[in-house]
Parts: C-alpha cells; structure tokens; sequence
C-alpha cells in the first residue's frame, strides 16, 4: 500500500482547500453568489501556495483547473463573460500540459476537453457561432477519444452529448 509521505500540515491545508471547494459548490447550488466566490477564491489560494512548494504534483494542478473552471462557470451565470473568459483562459493554460504530461489521465484530458468546450460556449453566448465552432469541434474530438478509451466514465458521453448540442446550436 501507498505510504502518505506528505508533512501533516500539507496534508491540513490541501484537506482545508478541497472543503473551501465544496463549500463554494453548496453556496453555488443555495444562489449565494458572494459566499461561493469567497470559497473558491480562499481554496484557489491555499492550492496555488501549496503546488508553489510542490511544483512536481500533478493533483495540485488539476485542482487549480478545476477552481478556475468552477470560477470562470461562476461568472459566466453572472453574466460576466470577460471575466469568464479569463478564467476558463487561466484553466486551459495550466491544463494543456498537464493533460500532454499525463496522458493517461483521465481527470487531466476531459478537464481540457471542457475548458475547450467553455470558449466554445462563450462565442455562442455572444452571438459569434463562426468562431464557436473550432473550440467545439477540438472539444468534441477529445471527448469522442475519452469515450472509446474509457467507456465506463459517463460524464464523458453526457458531456459529448453536450457538446454535440452546441455544435448543433451553432450551426443554426
């Protein structure tokens, strides 16, 4: 079995992070806005210290891709499409070479195929469909990958289905 050589404050504050985490996605969920931007902000925080000490862990990484993801969702629904697109920029910039360097991954390839997807989505928020459709397309591919390699994993196919929706969208 994996021995946990981690120092028990490491281990404190990346449990700290993860909790801030959830807390932001319950506040999402009851419609506090300025309560779920305050957890995600404090867990983003704790993980970008904690992967500045440990720049060789994967895990922290993702962690902060899921964060910017989750904060760039968070200003979309508030109409903040600027504010988005920094965010889901931020994401896919650090999950580009996580995905390339763990290829076997799945964690690390479909949290790029929908930060791919989310520009996508964003050109369709604004009305630009032409320049939707290459971000989907890429996204789709990734994703149409992901399900043939990992057929077990449903939030691939539903998020294809998606995927699929909007390019659909676009189209019309």
């Amino acid at each position: 079995s994996d021995v946990d050589i981690r120092h028990p404050d490491q281990q404190n504050r990346e449990l700290l992070a993860n909790v801030f985490q959830w807390l932001g996605r319950i506040h999402n969920a009851a419609g506090d806005r300025t309560a779920q931007a305050e957890a995600f902000v404090q867990s983003l925080t704790m993980y970008e210290d904690l992967a500045a000490k440990a720049p060789e862990n994967s895990r922290l990484q993702y962690h902060i891709v899921q964060l910017h993801e989750l904060i760039g969702h968070m200003h979309r629904d508030l109409g903040d499409y600027d504010g988005a697109k920094a965010s889901y920029e931020r994401g896919l910039t650090m999950a580009e070479p996580l995905a390339d360097a763990h290829p076997d991954e799945f964690e690390y390839q479909f949290a790029r195929a929908t930060l791919i997807r989310t520009q996508g989505q964003l050109h369709l928020i604004n009305s630009f469909t032409d320049s939707a459709i290459p971000p989907l397309e890429k996204s789709r591919d990734l994703l149409q990958t992901l399900v043939r390699e990992y057929p077990n994993m449903q939030v691939a196919l539903g998020e294809l289905a998606s995927v699929q929706q909007d390019l659909g969208n676009s189209y019309t």
